[in-house]
């Protein structure tokens, strides 16, 4: 570093010292500071693309020429006796100074290339407007068309340039240019180096412009060429890690649903922060050692917390990208994006939440240069062509504003132009001038209205100024809304005080019974009761109830049938004084014990038909229907007021146990009388009484008929389960009034109850098309909602108009307020989701017999003017209108989240219920054993056919993002109900076997355009080789650029050029061949591949059948220590890499039926750990412990690897698999793969052509051959007469206990020569070896019938070498010996005894026959490959266990024979094992020298 540089960074705030230091050490210091690091290319032909170019190539691939998104439009006013000649001649210069502006993109070899152009055409089009009225606004209007000028890539030039003539002295400039080959920094080196042209040229003489030292393309190939392996890798670890579990979609409230594909429609609001905002903003960021921008995204993100009630938001920024000097001075796209994680948790005082945006910051310039696009393609946050990925708001603070320019006796001043492009859902770009913050905040017009827009422009400068006045208020302290929206919502929208009596519900029934005695007032099953029978036989009731005790707030259980005992059952218990509690005789017997003994019951009230239910209650029960209460006819004194319980109803709760809400009289009148007065119900209706009475709606049903004047119409429990009788009796009863559900109301026709002129609607959310479907001129139709706690309804919303989406849910009813609240207990904007609150004279008073639960439900309200005010907590959602009127988003804990993306299951059912063959839909989430969740949808479809479920898929697509889009849809007749008409979501279809059925068809591909695309097309350009009709071409690994690939191939093959916004839309084998047989498309099949069917789950092998059988105890690690910097996040993407490369990574076992069968999962990875370590005997504790690591066969990982970190530049490598997923053979295949996956050995690793389940299903067809069974009887005869080989000195302990090692001592040359005499005697080294062994148990046992037992790879299945799996096969090798003792002779023997075991290895021997004596000749298992960048050491693992009484196990490495004799020490002891090792060396050794 210079002396200069030095003075000048010690002068730096500590601030940008460290982000000085942060992007040296990304950059690298030496590489910082050499001149021209860049070179030129090497040859002028085609140039690849930068990241950044490619981006934009496949976008403009995407949609179409004539776009205006890839357009950047540069206006700038010119002031002069301006000489077009002159300015034509300076633009000239400009281009062929410049390689980049005569660069075109066409595609060669499937590629997208640039290629620079000797010359293109430059003009410039004059277009004289003196004449027009205003010429500056017609200036501006003809610029404004001339956005969407077409630009050719692939032929070039990608740049226009037009001159409006406003008068004599005054021109518009308008220089068009596609971003491919531009940004904003280009176009001020174009002003500036057009302006020195064209005076140098004005003047007779060239311009003096410095020579460019490299051209655009030779930055994009060194680019391309730097942004790889380590230099790569590291870049890639810091953003993998930076955004782990990011949440890349921020689900922000929209007034319009999103289109499936992102239009690019923008609408602008300005945005102007005052002097003195700015200034405080300043001045926090000076005092926290911060910067403006900084200061900025931390508020912004702020107000995106506030709006999405995410917790954590992405939001992305332009970076110039220019960090190498000698690009300061070119033309060309070099912008590059960030992305800032802010984390909003905890609630932080903004000041804090500054200082951790600032080191965010920090971190993210430092490493700057990892272009966003290959960002992206690592990342893979799914390809969405409704969103920008990974972030939707942009924030962008120029440093200054574009400043005129003086050249000569003409002055440039740049026009700032919108090019209307949205590129992202919103876009806030600010500048400072004149000490303020002035600028501009764009928004996406197809998501966002003008009220919205606004709304949330005002709230970002209410949110900035709250910063600036104190920055030590915590986030949800921070006003956004003004003073006079905060009056609107909780005053204003509140106002809805009704004076009224209050009144208890019997005596409004009593009223009734006075002024209509004779009327009817229930119509049931089992008779008509009028209004005076009705009123007399509950004073009856009333009066026994008050000789056994019943008063003021005794809560009285009810259980009858449906018929005129429930009017009469209610009432009397509220004549008594009491609360009814309902009790529903169908109810399980525990429901109904539970409900009893929780509520306490002293009385229940029930039918002489139902007594039995109630064998084990010990309290009174009465029988209405025997009900006498004396021979009195005066009506019973009960001293009850409208604050007594009226009655109790039992809900679900979350611990599963049902609670019951306790109503006043006081609420239901409120609610009752406000209903009766909103709809006119009155004397001579008929309300069907549809709800079961343990439903809250009942209540609703009940009294509007019985305090009206009208009449209750009771059906029995068959007629609401028949949709035809229901109908038939309500037009015999001339039904004008009901309620209900609208999953019932799918099976019932508008127009079949031609007396209806009252329908309630509500209880779950419903479609806009079921709305509008049963809207008639005569009827009134009335959305109610409201919970239990809330007295049944508490907002209404007459519906009389069309409805497209769910329709609102209305206002709040007279005497009730509502409140929408963040989860800090603020009021959110409107527009915004928030809780919903409810306060006013609904409120229930609580929950019987449980105070804490109250007390969490029913708050304190912080804005009453009521002291002791309340609100009850919903946990619904719902957001404001710009009117005040309510829309119902969902349930709280509906929403959920899949693969990191925040989903609203009710958006899902609402459009699926807009499908015109569609009645009512039901989302929901399925989560099977051990795998990822997954979107289901239930659809009730009138006609089913084998092609509902995919026709309703396609037409979702147009309608539904990506991840939104269910992955098994379920067509049904009709839905299960619950007791109260909602749907029995637990009585849904299962949909584990419809994702069996595409799960057993996803991998076979089809017709033989599938097989083309899948087999050949995909196959070559990914590299995969298992290919299915529903694998997304991203899904398996495919890039942006590689898309472009496809299209080319297709091409190739099929003659077609397809789309590329059709590739991106419709990316899966099966979408494709759709599309391809749509254009009349056909192709052969391809032969020269076999296909390759395999069932979802496989058998177990016969290896790992015996594995499981012996029930092992222990583990083999895998370890290795690594000298040399190593970058943890990079050796974990390695681990993922290579469980996507081999199967057996991700298997788990299935041991739930008769057969254990091994599954392939779709979740479970490899786990993967740093543990730090203070030194080398700590590493290998931890190895030791990973020998008796115990796995989870069924749903865990049965794989694990461990980073040992004894510092940055030294680490253990340990890898544990359980034994049923590898061998001795696998583990140098594991080592040698995930060492060059992680680029520390370098190589290419060959492809994979099938899988260990490819093998396993093999396997089990050989059983059955003829191969297998030759096989078998060659074992058995072999075996026959053999004896179990027994060494001298044996202990005579069983098998399978501890286990020991004695080393043998070989010379460090023993390998060369053991090579040299098995060549000499056309034998190999193993040979040689397992001769020397045999020989030395001949000599110490004085046996000469030798049985051993000796592994075999058994890797004969096709593709098996490089397949991690239990392959191996340890066969029994016997060889007879004769008295000739030579070696010589011994070898031949034994060299064809293992040339017929292994033509026999792929069959299992029997197990009776095996020996207890093993020789293992490891070539692989403890040999690394060449490492690059680090030192790699094979760590040997003791486990403490002998797999047999004795192996000799030696393993061939670089350096020499490493061989030791491994032994049970129950069996044998030390001494015997260390005599035979003698004996094995010098037989070996003899030999080998000539002996």
């Amino acid at each position: 570093m210079t002396e200069e540089l030095q003075h000048a960074t010690a002068r730096l705030s500590p601030a940008r010292a460290e982000l000085l230091r942060r992007w040296r050490y990304g950059r690298g210091v030496a590489r910082a500071e050499a001149a021209g690091d860049i070179p030129r290319r090497s040859a002028n032909g085609p140039a690849v693309l930068s990241f950044a170019q490619e981006r934009l190539w496949v976008l403009e691939q995407l949609l179409g020429p004539g776009n205006s998104y890839n357009t950047i439009p540069l206006a700038a006013r010119l002031t002069g006796p301006l000489e077009v000649d002159v300015l034509t001649r300076s633009l000239r210069h400009v281009v062929a100074r410049h390689e980049v502006m005569r660069s075109r993109f066409p595609v060669i070899d499937g590629q997208a290339r640039q290629v620079v152009e000797a010359e293109v055409p430059v003009d410039v089009r004059v277009v004289d407007l003196r004449a027009e009225p205003d010429p500056e606004a017609e200036a501006f209007r003809r610029a404004t068309a001339a956005r969407a000028t077409p630009f050719d890539l692939a032929t070039g030039p990608l740049f226009t340039t037009q001159l409006f003539r406003l008068s004599d002295q005054e021109h518009f400039l308008l220089h068009l240019t596609h971003h491919i080959i531009s940004d904003g920094w280009s176009d001020d080196v174009l002003i500036r180096e057009v302006a020195a042209g064209y005076l140098a040229f004005a003047e007779g003489h060239e311009p003096s412009l410095a020579p460019l030292r490299i051209q655009f393309a030779d930055y994009a190939t060194w680019q391309r060429d730097r942004l790889r392996g380590r230099s790569l890798e590291d870049l890639l670890a810091y953003w993998r890690d930076r955004l782990a579990d990011a949440p890349t979609v921020l689900d922000l409230p929209t007034d319009n649903p999103r289109p499936a594909t992102q239009r690019f429609l923008g609408a602008t609001c300005p945005l102007w922060i005052p002097a003195e905002v700015t200034s405080g903003l300043k001045l926090l960021a000076k005092a926290e050692d911060a910067t403006l921008f900084m200061t900025l995204l931390a508020a912004v993100s702020v107000l995106l917390g506030r709006y999405s009630g995410q917790r954590e938001v992405l939001i992305g920024s332009p970076v110039a990208n220019r960090t190498e000097p000698v690009t300061e001075d070119l033309i060309g796209c070099f912008i590059n994006t960030l992305v800032f994680r802010t984390d909003l948790r905890g609630d932080p005082t903004f000041r804090d939440l500054l200082g951790a945006v600032r080191a965010t910051a920090l971190g993210a310039y430092a490493h700057q240069e990892l272009p966003f696009e290959r960002l992206v393609d690592e990342l893979q946050p799914g390809r969405d062509t409704s969103r920008h990925p990974l972030f939707q708001v942009m924030l962008a603070l120029q440093n200054s504003p574009p400043e005129a320019l003086e050249f000569g006796a003409y002055r440039l001043a740049p026009i700032e132009m919108d090019n209307g492009v949205a590129k992202f859902d919103i876009t806030i770009d600010l500048r400072e001038y004149d000490g303020a913050l002035t600028g501009r905040v764009q928004f996406d017009r197809d998501l966002f209205g003008d009220a919205t827009r606004d709304r949330m422009t005002t709230h970002l400068g209410n949110l900035l100024a709250a910063v600036a006045e104190d920055a030590d208020r915590r986030l949800s302290e921070l006003p956004m809304l003004n003073g006079a929206e905060l009056d609107r919502m909780l005053f204003g929208w509140n106002d809805t005080a009704v004076d009224r009596r209050a009144e208890c519900l019997h005596e409004l029934i009593e009223r009734q019974a006075v002024d209509h005695s004779a009327a009817i007032a229930v119509s049931a099953p089992d008779g008509q009761l009028t209004y005076q029978e009705l009123d007399r036989q509950a004073d009856r009731l009333a009066r026994e109830l008050r000789g056994l005790g019943v008063g003021q707030d005794t809560p009285v259980g009810l259980l009858v049938e449906r018929s005129v005992y429930l009017p009469i059952g209610i009432l009397g218990i509220l004549k008594a004084g009491g609360g009814y509690v309902p009790l529903d005789p169908r109810y399980p017997a525990g429901r109904l014990a539970d409900m009893i003994t929780d509520a306490r019951l002293p009385v229940i009230v029930t039918m002489s038909s139902l007594t039995d239910v109630l064998t084990a209650y010990r309290g009174h029960v009465v029988c209405v229907d025997r009900a006498h209460g004396g021979r009195s006819t005066s009506r019973p004194v009960a001293a009850t007021i409208p604050d007594c319980l009226a009655y109790v109803i039992y809900t679900s709760g979350s611990t599963g146990k049902p609670k019951g809400a306790m109503i006043s009289h006081r609420a239901v009148a409120n609610m009752i009388t406000s209903t009766l007065a909103g709809t006119g119900i009155g004397v001579g209706d008929s309300v069907l009484q549809f709800a079961t009475v343990c439903f809250d709606v009942s209540v609703l049903e009940i009294f509007a008929a019985l305090c009206s004047g009208g009449r209750l119409v009771i059906p029995d429990q068959e007629t609401l389960l028949d949709p035809e009788g229901l109908t038939e009796l309500m037009v015999r009863e001339q039904v004008t009034v009901f309620d209900i559900p609208p999953a019932v109301l799918e099976l019932l026709s508008p127009d079949s109850i031609p007396s209806l002129r009252v329908q309630f609607i509500g209880c779950e959310a419903f479609g806009g098309e079921l709305a509008t479907r049963w809207q008639r001129p005569h009827r009134r139709l009335i959305n109610g909602y409201g919970p239990t706690e809330a007295t049944v309804m508490m907002t209404l919303m007459e519906l009389d108009q069309p409805y497209h989406r769910m329709p609102p849910i209305g206002r709040p009813m007279p005497n009730h307020q509502i409140y929408v609240l963040d989860s800090y207990g603020s009021p959110v904007p409107a527009g915004t989701p928030g809780e919903l609150y409810i306060g006013g004279a609904g409120l229930a008073r609580g929950y019987l017999g449980r105070p804490g639960m109250t007390a969490g439900k029913f708050v304190p309200d912080p804005f009453g003017r009521q002291p002791g005010a309340r609100l009850y907590r919903t946990g619904d959602l719902v957001r404001y209108q710009p009117d005040g009127t309510l829309d119902f988003v969902g349930r709280a804990d509906q929403q959920v989240k899949i693969r990191g993306l925040r989903i609203e299951l009710g958006e899902i059912e609402s459009v699926l219920g807009e499908h015109p063959e569609a009645g009512h839909a039901v989302a929901a989430v399925h989560e099977p054993a051990g795998g990822a969740k997954q979107l289901v949808a239930y659809v009730q479809l009138d006609r089913i056919t084998s092609h509902s479920a995919g026709e309703l898929r396609t037409w979702l697509v147009d309608r539904l993002p990506t991840h939104l889009l269910p992955q098994v849809i379920i067509p049904v007749e009709r839905f299960p109900l619950t007791s109260s008409g909602k749907v029995d979501r637990a009585g849904l279809p299962d949909p584990a076997a419809a994702l069996d059925a595409i799960a057993s068809t996803g991998e076979q591909l089809g017709s033989a355009v599938e097989r083309t695309l899948g087999d050949e097309i995909f196959a070559e350009i990914l590299g995969v080789d298992r290919v299915g009709p529903h694998s997304s071409f991203f899904q398996l690994g495919g890039s942006s650029l590689q898309l472009a690939v496809l299209q080319a191939r297709i091409s190739e093959r099929f003659g077609l050029q397809v789309p590329l916004k059709v590739l991106f839309e419709g990316p899966s084998v099966g979408q494709l061949a759709r599309y391809l047989g749509d254009q009349g498309i056909e192709a052969e099949p391809v032969g020269g591949r076999a296909e390759r069917t395999r069932p979802a789950q496989v058998p177990l092998t016969w290896q790992q059948q015996r594995v499981w059988s012996r029930r092992w105890s222990y583990n083999k690690p895998l370890a290795a220590r690594l000298k040399g910097w190593l970058d943890p996040g990079a050796v974990q993407a390695a681990v993922h890499r290579l469980a996507d490369r081999h199967e057996m990574l991700r298997t788990v076992f299935d041991t739930d039926g008769p057969e254990v069968r091994q599954v392939i999962s779709t979740s479970v990875r490899p786990e993967f750990a740093v543990i730090d370590v203070p030194d080398m005997d700590g590493a290998m504790r931890i190895v030791a412990d990973e020998v008796h690591h115990e796995f989870d066969l069924r749903d865990g990982s049965l794989a694990r690897v461990l980073l040992l970190r004894l510092d940055d530049f030294e680490h253990v490598l340990v890898a544990t698999l359980h034994p049923l997923l590898w061998d001795g053979g696998s583990r140098g295949i594991f080592a040698r793969d995930l060492l060059v996956l992680g680029e520390l050995a370098e190589g290419d690793l060959p492809p994979m052509i099938s899988q260990y389940s490819d093998y396993a299903v093999w396997e089990e067809e050989q059983r059955a051959g003829r191969e297998y069974t030759r096989s078998a009887r060659y074992w058995a005869d072999r075996l026959a007469g053999s004896s179990r080989l027994l060494l001298p000195g044996r202990l005579g302990g069983e098998p399978g206990g501890a286990g020991a090692q004695h080393r043998l001592e070989l010379p460090s040359g023993v390998i060369n020569a053991v090579t040299a005499f098995a060549r000499a005697e056309n034998a190999t080294p193993h040979n040689v070896l397992l001769t020397a062994f045999m020989l030395a148990l001949r000599q110490f046992t004085a046996e000469t019938d030798i049985v051993v037992g000796v592994p075999l790879a058994n890797r004969v299945h096709p593709g098996a070498t490089e397949v991690i799996g239990q392959f191996v096969n340890t066969v029994p090798l016997r060889v007879v010996f004769g008295d000739d003792r030579s070696f010589r002779s011994a070898l031949r023997r034994v060299r064809t005894a293992m040339a017929e075991a292994s033509e026999h290895q792929h069959s299992p021997p029997p197990e009776a026959g095996m020996p207890r004596i093993t020789f293992d000749l490891m070539e692989v298992a403890g040999e690394l490959p060449e490492a690059v960048g680090v030192e790699l050491i094979p760590v040997e693992v003791d486990t403490g266990h002998a797999d047999f009484e004795l192996t000799l196990a030696v393993e061939r490495r670089a350096d020499g024979l490493h061989a030791l004799m491994r032994y049970d020490t129950e069996v044998h002891p030390a001494d015997t094992v260390r005599r035979l090792t003698d004996v094995c060396t010098a037989i070996l050794l003899e030999t080998i020298n000539g002996g």
